[in-house]
């Protein structure tokens, strides 16, 4: 609900999620899903308060009762290209939206805040956190991709320092820091030296939940003619995500290319953000038109229904400084799947996957290694299905809900 929000019992003690952006979309919204569910396993109560303007009033009803939208929609039509559009005005925006999660929070007994980022925001909420004696907790997942752009904007430039001073002033504030690769903790151990900072498991699946999932019928959310297309004979090729930062996925469709005369074969993207027009003007460049389909806007609970069909899963880097920061949230997804990924060495990737055990891998910027590696997936089946089950049993090692989550609760309960 908007406006007037959902309050439940006032004496129930709750932990909550700070988020904005574009939820219920996306691998931070998956993330922050799945944090609430896990906790809940451990009998934990936890709240996501959104307090930007939520995309849409189609997303509010597809949330679950545990997320609070704060302000309204946009009352523009909102599409995978305008997405990545946001004014400076926005910050009033969320200024406003924390201001009225905050009068939320007064009505209940908090135990803990978590927030991921935005300078006033922190700021505020640190001091509501001091006051009241809620322990602060922050989750840094990447860098400021804005950094890395080539030719930035006023509103680059402004968003770049909005982040920065986060990262000065605010974290120093807080009570615990969560990070997800070795790039993040090192940095934030250069910069506050006495902060306690624990390296997060970077990416969860719940296993029952992904599995049930999978065996949705496609029609339920796609049109008869994407159905047909991703049941035909040839091979699927999936990519999961954005198209911001285009240097990894333009590699693989590139190298998709060198092997289109060769093997049949149909890439398939589910973008839920990001420069369609610039997608499809690289597309046609390379004559994959009658080998691609775009699927836009999927609701995560059905995209393992689309991996259940797929043959191959992509896993692209942004850009070498860019992709080392963060960890690929998709990471857990895509390996409890049970099918075969190909992917370059970066972040911390090399700590779960492994070059013809669990994944096809190649070094960065290896074009010839890369379509090797390719080329063998599309001509080996027995090749795929070794990989995909080898990867099926590195999510049940590694990225299980159950087991991921612990970190938290012991940090929540940690004097």
């Amino acid at each position: 609900m908007v406006g007037n929000y959902k309050f439940m019992e006032s004496n129930m003690k709750v932990g909550v999620f700070i988020i904005g952006g574009d939820y219920p979309l996306g691998s931070s919204a998956l993330r922050k899903r799945m944090m609430h569910y896990g906790l809940k396993m451990h009998g934990i109560k936890t709240e996501l308060l959104h307090f930007f303007p939520a995309m849409s009033i189609e997303d509010i009803k597809k949330s679950e009762d545990f997320v609070h939208f704060f302000l309204k929609p946009k009352q523009k039509k909102i599409t995978t290209e305008n997405k990545i559009q946001r004014s400076l005005f926005s910050i009033i925006l969320r200024l406003k939206g924390i201001f009225r999660v905050i009068r939320w929070m007064k009505h209940y007994e908090i135990s803990f805040v978590l927030i991921t980022g935005g300078f006033l925001e922190g700021m505020l909420l640190s001091r509501y956190c001091k006051k009241n004696k809620v322990k602060f907790f922050v989750e840094r997942c990447d860098e400021n991709r804005r950094k890395f752009l080539k030719i930035k904007s006023v509103k680059d430039y402004f968003a770049i320092i909005y982040e920065e001073l986060f990262d000065k002033y605010i974290i120093k504030k807080c009570d615990r820091l969560f990070v997800v690769s070795k790039y993040l903790e090192d940095k934030y151990r250069n910069m506050h030296s006495k902060l306690s900072i624990i390296r997060a498991t970077p990416s969860f699946v719940d296993l029952p939940a992904f599995d049930s999932c999978s065996n949705r019928k496609l029609l339920d959310f796609l049109t008869q003619e994407q159905k047909r297309i991703i049941e035909n004979d040839k091979l699927n090729i999936v990519f999961c995500g954005s198209y911001i930062f285009h240097n990894g996925i333009n590699f693989f469709l590139e190298s998709a290319s060198e092997l289109k005369e060769k093997h049949t074969f149909q890439i398939i993207f589910i973008i839920f953000k990001g420069h369609i027009k610039l997608l499809y003007q690289k597309i046609d460049k390379l004559a994959l038109n009658k080998h691609f389909l775009l699927i836009e806007n999927v609701m995560s609970d059905n995209i393992p229904a689309i991996y259940k069909k797929s043959d191959i899963l992509v896993l692209p880097e942004m850009g070498i400084e860019v992709a080392n920061a963060g960890f690929p949230g998709k990471v857990a997804e895509y390996l409890a799947s049970g099918k075969a990924i190909i992917s370059t060495d970066f972040s911390n990737l090399t700590d779960y996957l492994q070059h013809d055990y669990n994944a096809m891998m190649s070094d960065s910027g290896d074009k010839e290694t890369y379509i090797s590696n390719l080329n063998y997936l599309l001509e080996d089946s027995s090749l795929r299905e070794r990989i995909g089950k080898t990867a099926r049993n590195t999510a049940e090692t590694h990225f299980s809900l159950k087991k991921g989550i612990q970190y938290l609760v012991d940090s929540i309960y940690m004097k």
